[in-house]
């Protein structure tokens, strides 16, 4: 028998309602994204670190595999709302996962849970910009910052490389832009 919890804004656990499972119910009704973080949730309100782990290890995984499944923004949308903001097991999970993936920012679900929770509005905005960092060209000699960078592309359409100059954009500009972005 498992029971379903939830946490408030600070964390604190309480238990919102209570649901009779059997194991195969649990494997048909939902998926792995959506099991072990709610697993890791009881374990962190009943206290067993050990299940937390076990839950963190299975969700990395089930993430890895299934990190484009249309459940992975339930999953983001449950791990943010039942783990304390001080509780990164899972979060860095997310975390990575966006770095990684960075198009599932574009999916709907995770949208609209970006707008509804200022932890994960503000990871996302982490991993955007340490992706823009990532892609400040430097100096290949001294390791300064270039002004203009030059990328080697190669078209698509006909596969010919061509140069192109990105014109400087500076990271507390793309900063900014990002943080008006998400207000």
């Amino acid at each position: 028998m498992l029971f379903a919890s939830t946490q408030t804004k600070t964390g604190v656990n309480q238990r919102a309602e209570s649901h009779h499972f059997e194991k195969s119910e649990i494997e048909s009704l939902e998926s792995e994204l959506i099991l072990h973080p709610r697993m890791y949730s009881l374990a962190d309100y009943y206290q067993i670190p050990e299940l937390k782990e076990v839950a963190k290890k299975k969700f990395a995984k089930a993430a890895k595999v299934s990190w484009n499944a249309p459940e992975f923004g339930r999953a983001v949308y449950i791990i943010f709302k039942s783990t304390s903001s001080t509780d990164r097991g899972l979060r860095e999970i997310v975390r990575q996962t966006l770095r990684d993936h960075p198009e599932l920012m574009d999916k709907t679900e995770l949208e609209e849970a970006i707008r509804e929770m200022p932890d994960l509005a503000y990871d996302a905005l982490a991993v955007t910009r340490a992706q823009l960092k990532a892609l400040e060209a430097k100096c290949r000699y001294c390791r300064s910052p270039l002004s203009r960078p030059i990328f080697n592309i190669e078209c698509i359409g006909c596969y010919r490389a061509q140069s192109v100059t990105v014109l400087p954009l500076s990271s507390e500009r793309a900063y900014s832009d990002l943080v008006r972005a998400f207000s």
